[in-house]
């Protein structure tokens, strides 16, 4: 039987809106839609993901087993999330 993970999924989906930096985002927003517009803009978008390094740069997020992640649906999404 799972166990409630709601109050630690409410911790860390609380901590991952803290790293967000909305200026960044918006930055990338808006050399994305240059591009898509076929405006010349100052950088070209790029996407740089290395499946080494976890999505998540925080040495207290957990990771749960694929049995007790596969079972519950706030590890699984916390693993997914990390």
């Amino acid at each position: 039987m799972a166990q409630n993970t709601d109050g630690i999924i409410s911790k860390y989906l609380d901590k991952l809106e803290m790293m967000i930096d909305t200026d960044f985002i918006g930055k990338i927003w808006d050399v994305n839609k240059d591009a898509y517009d076929f405006k010349t803009g100052k950088e070209v978008p790029a996407v740089y993901h290395d499946a080494t390094l976890s999505m998540v740069n925080d040495k207290d997020w957990p990771s749960f087993a694929y049995n007790d992640a596969f079972s519950d649906k706030g590890k699984m999404l916390l693993n997914q999330m990390g």
